[in-house]
């Protein structure tokens, strides 16, 4: 299960998709100092975004799977996920760039009628393709590194 929001979400990481970036990030005064040319870094912070596919679960519904999708997906999304850090996690708000969701086929004789709306006979991958970007640096320059559980 993945910490989403605070709730344990039905899916779970598939192993070997994740990634995690340490984007080390400079301010505005960093710069090639005049006469001797040497590097001169104003560290802001360090960031960490994430890429990975989330798969889910035995458990999960399709309906469950959609609405988890669609958490995702929301355009004023602002998340707080519990991600795996090294040999611990590390916690983070993160802002969702981009979820992507392979359809599989579509079967007409699936559809369903349901009264007012019709369920068609999609089928979808169990897997979405996700790519998470943190809102605030978890390493502050001068400071510690926070999240980390």
């Amino acid at each position: 299960m993945v910490m989403i929001d605070g709730v344990n979400r039905k899916v779970e990481w598939v192993k070997s998709s994740l990634t995690v970036e340490a984007n080390i990030m400079n301010g505005e005064n960093s710069g090639r100092m005049q006469g001797s040319w040497s590097m001169y870094l104003d560290y802001v912070g360090t960031y960490f975004p994430y890429k990975g596919q989330l798969r889910r679960t035995a458990d999960c519904s399709d309906e469950e799977f959609y609405n988890i999708f669609l958490l995702l997906a929301r355009p004023n999304n602002k998340h707080t996920i519990i991600f795996p850090f090294g040999t611990r996690q590390l916690q983070q708000e993160v802002y969702i760039s981009k979820v992507a969701w392979k359809l599989i086929d579509y079967n007409p004789k699936n559809d369903e009628n349901l009264g007012t709306t019709v369920r068609r006979g999609y089928n979808w991958e169990k897997v979405l393709d996700v790519e998470f970007s943190p809102i605030h640096s978890q390493w502050k320059a001068g400071g510690s590194l926070r999240g980390v559980l």
